[in-house]
């Protein structure tokens, strides 16, 4: 019988991108993706006809326990904040008595920091092997820290192997059957072309590790392959099993710069003018706007690269360069 994956947010963009890639490299598999409403799955069976539906959000726990129990593999690509979503997939995995494996998409919000003020930059670089005591004891201070700890430590109760992959800032267009645009980047071309012109959280020193989507697609598909093997493969679970996903990192001034110069080009806006704004008014111009574009989150993905790992597609630079991003 073919290995059962039982995947959830099938309608956002970074499972859209896993389950269009499943369908074509991976076509023994046998897909089942929660949706919440009828629309959404019509959308799917049209685009990608060979995945199962199932209706639920992610308070049907009858629903998501259910479906646990029945799949080899579950990943968990909803809601990286959501611990009892965690706790009763795993719980599910374990009642199904078929040694699963359960992998969470988390999201490296969890390393963002501002130690010398917004828009500065930090000297803080994490890496997902040197530094994973500390990566696996945040606190609260943390964002995504409780679920994160939760699939760490239901996983170790209930006997089920667990990995966490924490993808560094997301970029490039998805061929998903929903959703096939990333919010940090998006958004930031909005808010430029809305006010004419670029900006930058203060300085903007400040640098995320980022990731093509599709990359970050095939480390989910790595990890899932290892799953599919009876001793875990070669991945590493558990206590160890964080993964970070990056192909390199981005300071935002050179992000805006270069998307300035960018939108100039195609006519969207007419200066190349950057304004430094206060964090006052960056919170104006957007509410997240000090977490995702004046914070730092830096990361090194050297467990993934150890494993195999390699990054192909364009860089973040390369796409704005071409007006794609």
């Amino acid at each position: 019988m073919a290995p059962r994956i039982f995947i959830t947010g099938v309608s956002g963009y970074i499972a859209g991108q896993l389950v269009a890639d499943l369908s074509k490299q991976n076509p023994e598999l046998q897909l089942v993706g929660l949706v919440r409403n009828d629309e959404q799955a019509k959308k799917i069976a049209a685009r990608l006809p060979a995945i199962e539906t199932v209706l639920g959000d992610l308070s049907s726990h009858a629903i998501l326990m259910r479906e646990a129990e029945k799949a080899d593999v579950v990943i968990q690509s909803a809601d990286c904040d959501d611990v009892a979503l965690a706790k009763t997939l795993i719980k599910g995995l374990a009642q199904g008595g078929k040694g699963g494996s359960f992998i969470q998409i988390s999201g490296a919000a969890s390393l963002a920091d501002v130690p010398n003020g917004h828009g500065q930059p930090s000297s803080k670089v994490y890496d997902d092997i040197e530094d994973i005591a500390e990566i696996t004891t945040f606190d609260s201070t943390h964002l995504h820290w409780d679920a994160d700890q939760a699939v760490l430590h239901e996983g170790q109760a209930l006997g089920v192997r667990t990995a966490i992959l924490v993808p560094s800032m997301v970029y490039g267009d998805g061929e998903g059957p929903v959703k096939t645009k990333s919010m940090t980047i998006p958004w930031l071309v909005d808010a430029i072309v809305k006010r004419g012109k670029g900006f930058t959280v203060g300085e903007g020193k400040s640098a995320w590790s980022g990731v093509h989507v599709k990359d970050l697609s095939a480390a989910i598909i790595l990890i899932l392959e290892n799953a599919l093997k009876s001793d875990g493969g070669n991945a590493v679970w558990g206590s160890k099993g964080v993964y970070y996903v990056e192909e390199s990192e981005y300071a935002f001034a050179d992000i805006v710069r270069k998307l300035v110069e960018s939108l100039k080009n195609q006519g969207m806006i007419k200066s190349l003018d950057i304004d430094q704004v206060s964090t006052e008014e960056a919170t104006r111009i957007h509410p997240y706007s000090l977490l995702i574009w004046g914070s730092n989150a830096r990361c090194r993905a050297t467990r993934l690269r150890a494993l195999g790992w390699k990054p192909t597609q364009p860089t973040l630079y390369e796409l704005i360069a071409s007006g794609t991003c």
